[in-house]
């Protein structure tokens, strides 16, 4: 991605994270990411959230790229 010569984030970035603000902050308050920042969180707690993530974003990956317009 270029660097704007301002260094403010592409319109893209800015709405994406004004757009998902709320679900974030929902998902930051579920049980296993509340875990995260705890001091005893565990490795083997970080290997299981790792792994959900890349369940997660391994499935719905090959969905995304599939519907994203071609460049010409």
């Amino acid at each position: 991605m270029p660097v704007r010569p301002d260094d403010s984030p592409p319109l893209i970035m800015s709405l994406l994270r004004t757009e998902t603000q709320f679900a974030h902050k929902q998902l930051e308050q579920t049980k296993i990411l509340a875990r995260l920042f705890a001091p005893d969180f565990a490795l083997a707690e970080y290997r299981d959230l790792l792994s959900r993530f890349y369940g997660f974003v391994s499935a719905i990956e090959p969905l995304i790229f599939a519907n994203l317009p071609t460049s010409h």
